[in-house]
């Protein structure tokens, strides 16, 4: 009967580090559920800011502390649309800084990266980065455009 009384003990105390274990990975999982809802929130501050600056299309991705956003229509590379684009990304990039006066907890980020790309092939046309200074406004910091349309994108940007 001693035996049956260790090894009911042992499984007794089995069950307890097994009861433990799954404590300690059901809390695990509830903290990885909350910060990835809390990396949704603070995304769909950029998403709400994306869509109502470059339209439904526009995608937020928060990497690090850093925004990318990728306009993939609306733009071809002709004089005329690489004009509207450029002035679409700096009242775009001004509306960031209205937005995360009223709410800087949704829009954190240090350096807004806007990439946009000829609806037409889906390339790049050209992609331009944003640093944030002390006051909370932008400054431009680079631009990057298509080696291909080098000369009807510089020329439209003048």
């Amino acid at each position: 009967m001693c035996q049956k009384s260790i090894e009911l003990e042992n499984m007794k105390t089995e069950l307890q580090n097994i009861q433990t274990e799954l404590s300690n990975t059901q809390k695990e999982y509830a903290d990885y559920k909350k910060e990835i809802v809390e990396n949704e929130m603070a995304k769909s501050g950029a998403k709400g800011w994306a869509v109502t600056a470059f339209g439904e299309h526009a995608q937020a991705i928060v990497h690090n502390n850093d925004l990318y956003v990728n306009i993939p229509t609306g733009y071809t590379i002709s004089e005329k649309s690489i004009n509207d684009l450029w002035n679409a990304i700096l009242s775009g990039v001004r509306l960031y800084s209205v937005y995360y006066l009223t709410n800087p907890e949704q829009l954190p980020y240090d350096c807004i990266t806007i990439i946009a790309q000829d609806e037409e092939t889906g390339l790049d046309i050209l992609s331009a980065q944003f640093l944030k200074n002390s006051d909370n406004t932008f400054t431009q910091n680079t631009i990057m455009i298509s080696i291909n349309e080098f000369d009807t994108i510089i020329s439209s940007l003048k």
